[in-house]
């Protein structure tokens, strides 16, 4: 494998794929990022087996072939170069990277050792606005449990229906709604359970450019497709707490507040809390 990269480019997709590769696992393998040199692309990968990122960028290929390398020296690496240009090869169990006057070596895996990577479900899938999906995540994300053990906790429910589509999260103690206007077509999948690690990965693919991203779902997948960038979560069959039970429906009274005077209001009422 031997080809020249814009760092750039390289570095916006690598930063990308590490909010899955693992740092401390004991598959060694699953720290890594897959690099697949393929006629003008560079293309990676990352897993944790259930959230996957693949990614690719432009690049002169000279010599076709695929290599693992570790995800977070590679971004520190990729980061610290000195040049815009850098040329990345392979030779059996060794990765070099050169730029500048700069030249480094690194070792590798066998790539036969990463996980077999999920095939991408085929069709475009249902369009959903970045910026609404964005501002879902945040209304939601904090509602969503960190505490392992509790699968039905530790995901949001996305939900489409025929005019809006809604987002829900709760922890057990607090919940979050929302939904945003939404023309659902025929062949809309149901209702599915987002991870939280997956909420994340999402929210940072939303402040990329661009105005929509594709979700499809699959036999055992759902994916995220976003141009070129494309991330896949394995479908979670926990069943969702039943949320319905807690909303009031038929309270019809209603009251509009600052929300920087409630806040503020908030804090102070916190400062005597244990």
């Amino acid at each position: 494998m031997d080809l020249t990269l814009n760092r750039t480019a390289l570095l916006d997709e690598i930063q990308l794929i590490q909010g899955v590769v693992e740092r401390r696992t004991t598959i060694p393998i699953l720290t890594n990022v897959l690099l697949t040199a393929e006629g003008d692309r560079l293309h990676l990968a990352g897993t944790d087996l259930d959230v996957t990122v693949f990614t690719q960028c432009p690049a002169a290929v000279r010599n076709e072939g695929r290599t693992t390398i570790n995800g977070k020296i590679f971004l520190d690496l990729v980061r610290s170069l000195p040049a815009e240009t850098l040329d990345l090869s392979c030779q059996e169990n060794r990765v070099e990277v050169r730029s500048g006057t700069f030249s480094f070596q690194l070792a590798s895996l066998d790539p036969a050792d990463f996980p077999t990577l999920p095939e991408v479900p085929d069709g475009q899938g249902i369009a959903v606005s970045l910026e609404i999906l964005h501002r879902m995540i945040d209304y939601t994300c904090f509602a969503v449990s960190t505490e392992e053990g509790h699968f039905q906790y530790n995901a949001a429910l996305l939900l489409p229906t025929a005019d809006s589509l809604q987002m829900i999260a709760t922890d057990g103690h607090r919940l979050a709604w929302v939904q945003a206007p939404f023309v659902a077509p025929a062949a809309v999948f149901e209702q599915q359970l987002l991870p939280r690690k997956l909420l994340l990965q999402l929210r940072r693919l939303a402040l990329a450019e661009g105005t929509s991203l594709y979700i499809a779902r699959g036999d055992n997948h759902l994916a995220f497709r976003f141009g070129d960038r494309v991330l896949l979560s394995r479908v979670l069959e926990a069943r969702f707490p039943q949320y319905e039970r807690v909303l009031v429906r038929d309270n019809q009274l209603r009251a509009t507040i600052g929300r920087q005077d409630f806040q503020a209001s908030l804090r102070r009422v916190a400062l005597l809390a244990s």
